[in-house]
């Protein structure tokens, strides 16, 4: 009879790949997340399977499992400082009141458990999620044609701010391209970038459009493809560093290599701050800056080149966390008895 494991946080980056390896192992599987943070599509290939089975359950509250349970991970925290801000409470609740959860579920299925509640235990699973983002890179339909020969900047994740900062420098460099994916793609928005950049082309209409020959800006009113779109830029830039909750994902622009840009409201970001000390990210807070910055590097071919290698090398130095929570699992023989 198959052994029987339940991986709290199974839809997160970590609990999902766990899920994988021990369903490949024989075992019998039970993930249980509340998606909170943690993304059903991560594990979507795994319902069909017999052996896998999803319980989309808040861990704070009484678990019942029924039959018998013999191993349990229990990583369902949030994994990245990003959400320790946003969800403080349910954070503090998840590593107290869901890990006391779990102890009695396994005090009564006596089974064995394993806790490993932040990223500071193991290291930051966001680097793996990038890394494995651009080891699995598929081609965008219509980018590489937008772009033709002309240097390019790829700005993500917008807010009106960056839009207006972007808008005064491009409309100085009508030589130049502009790949922009807003945060918030809605009917105001895009009318909003639309005035702001004239022109522009949406993503959506590119194949149609009569005037994309000359446009300068293509406005990606699609989701989902924001985090490969980097590896096409010259340059980067990752919006939100001019709101309350400052600035976006930058490792998904820092993986590819590229020199990273963004705005002033950066320093509660562990990763953002290390990028900038790396030598790979830049903040600015001025059109001003934005131009001698980006003029810069479209310009000076070496010290773009150092910047990217920077940007990159961050990366490298901080994978692993993956790997190494399950190499720490088989060499302490945590799930044997």
């Amino acid at each position: 009879m198959s052994k029987r494991i339940l991986i709290t946080g199974g839809a997160g980056f970590l609990g999902s790949h766990l899920c994988d390896r021990f369903i490949k192992e024989g075992y019998e599987v039970i993930a249980m997340d509340n998606l909170i943070t943690g993304d059903v599509r991560n594990i979507e290939h795994l319902f069909p399977l017999k052996e896998f089975t999803f319980y989309n359950h808040d861990i704070t509250k009484f678990i019942h499992v029924p039959g018998q349970i013999d191993y349990i991970l229990h990583f369902a925290s949030p994994a990245s400082p990003i959400d320790y801000l946003k969800i403080p409470i349910q954070t503090l609740k998840v590593g107290a009141m869901g890990t006391h959860n779990c102890l009695g579920l396994a005090k009564a299925k006596g089974a064995r458990m394993l806790i490993a509640s932040t990223s500071e235990v193991y290291g930051d699973t966001r680097f793996d999620r990038v890394k494995e983002i651009e080891g699995n890179f598929l081609r965008i339909e219509f980018i590489s044609e937008f772009i033709g020969n002309n240097k390019v900047v790829v700005a993500g994740s917008t807010w009106e701010d960056d839009e207006h900062l972007l808008a005064s420098y491009f409309k100085k460099h009508p030589e130049l391209k502009l790949i922009l994916t807003p945060h918030e793609i809605n009917q105001r928005h895009i009318s909003s970038i639309k005035n702001s950049f004239p022109r522009c082309v949406l993503y959506s209409e590119y194949m149609i459009a009569i005037n994309k020959e000359g446009s300068q800006v293509l406005i990606i009113d699609s989701v989902g493809l924001l985090s490969r779109l980097y590896n096409y830029a010259t340059v980067t830039y990752v919006g939100g560093g001019f709101t309350k909750d400052g600035v976006h994902n930058v490792l998904e622009a820092a993986v590819w290599g590229k020199p990273v840009i963004f705005g002033p409201n950066y320093k509660k970001y562990r990763e953002a701050r290390e990028l900038i000390k790396a030598g790979g990210g830049f903040s600015v807070s001025t059109t001003e800056e934005l131009k001698q910055l980006v003029d810069d590097l479209f310009t000076n071919e070496s010290n773009r080149q150092k910047t990217s290698k920077s940007a990159k090398a961050y990366i490298e130095e901080n994978t692993g966390a993956t790997k190494k929570i399950i190499g720490m699992i088989q060499a302490k023989r945590l799930l044997t008895n």
